[in-house]
């Protein structure tokens, strides 16, 4: 099986008969990680915590599609926290500034529609 590392580098190297240092490609596109902390009180918020959310969001944008992971792979992100805990306000702030939809907040709409 090919690594998605490698799959690009061969396919750069292919095509334009480049010659790429390994890691080079990619590490020009990394990005700083948000601080654990920081995305743990962010998605912890979204439970109950609407003006703090906004906040966060206001000073760390990239926040918004930030998950956390409570253990076991149980990711969570601030949508899908206001949205599994019925806080429609903050879901709707939350989208309407970018969030990726999610099958919770579908069904929150849903649930409010019927």
């Amino acid at each position: 099986m090919i690594t998605r590392k490698k799959f690009i580098q061969s396919a750069f190297m292919g095509t334009a008969g480049l010659s790429i240092t390994p890691g080079l490609l990619l590490a020009q596109d990394t990005k700083p990680q948000l601080p654990g902390e920081l995305v743990k009180e962010f998605v912890g918020k979204s439970h109950s915590n609407k003006d703090r959310v906004i906040e966060l969001h206001k000073e760390f944008p990239t926040l918004l599609n930030a998950a956390w992971d409570w253990g076991g792979g149980d990711f969570e992100t601030g949508l899908g926290a206001a949205s599994h805990v019925g806080l429609i306000d903050l879901v709707n702030y939350l989208v309407d500034n970018g969030a990726q939809m999610n099958f919770l907040t579908l069904c929150l709409w849903g649930n409010r529609i019927s």
